[in-house]
């Protein structure tokens, strides 16, 4: 198996063939790959391949899990013709690489890729690049480290990155409702049909009196 170091690369002469990230055991590392075109940048989200979408390009790449190991693979021909390079990367969900030792490619073709990570105070690696030049494949060990994480690799390379979803502020504890009255249960006349003039010490109160005589005028003498 011949080996490629950091910064170096060597021509795929396969048309049809598997990239294996060997992960150090229990390590909790995500691992994508992403299609990039002459600007170095993705079209849309159907470039990135990883965990939640495992296939892109017709086929043309894809991801599969077993263990600590993640399985890329390649059909060539099924790479569109726009499509200059494929980076494969690495991140974690928090930490850094300089404390993860032992990550390495292989391919199905005989070459092997160690990855340096000593030293890395990044969450995030680049960990090789497949690219086309002069109608020839190649593949580069990069092992280039990356501040942000994932989301902010993802953008760097173009990736629209839908905000997490935040649950919504619990509301303060509602105030009991005030009681409703029902018009219905409410009679709007008087009970009785007097009024009492009477205090409650059982004395009367004073009552005014205006008194009107009228006497009508007799007539005749």
């Amino acid at each position: 198996m011949s080996t490629i170091s950091m910064g170096a690369n060597a021509p795929i002469e396969a048309q049809n063939f598997i990239l294996d990230v060997h992960l150090p055991q229990g390590s909790q590392i995500d691992v994508t790959a992403l299609q990039l075109y002459a600007n170095d940048k993705v079209r849309g989200d159907a470039d990135m391949c990883f965990f939640n979408q495992t296939t892109i390009g017709g086929g043309a790449v894809s991801l599969k899990t077993n263990g600590d190991q993640r399985s890329f693979s390649f059909e060539i021909s099924k790479i569109p013709s726009e499509v200059q390079k494929i980076v494969v990367n690495a991140t974690l969900e928090s930490g850094a690489f300089s404390g993860v030792k032992g990550i390495r490619l292989t391919t199905s073709d005989g070459l092997e890729l160690p990855i340096v990570t000593e030293g890395r105070a990044e969450s995030a690696l680049i960990l090789c690049e497949i690219y086309r030049r002069n109608d020839q494949w190649k593949i580069r060990n990069v092992s280039q480290g990356f501040n942000g994480g994932l989301q902010a690799l993802a953008e760097h390379f173009g990736v629209d990155i839908a905000a997490p979803e935040v649950a919504p502020t619990p509301a303060p504890p509602a105030a009991p409702p005030k009681p409703k009255v029902s018009l219905s249960k409410v009679s709007l006349t008087k009970n009785e049909s007097t009024v009492s003039l009477k205090k409650d010490d059982g004395k009367f109160g004073r009552i005014r009196v205006n008194l009107n005589w009228n006497q009508k005028k007799k007539s005749g003498g």
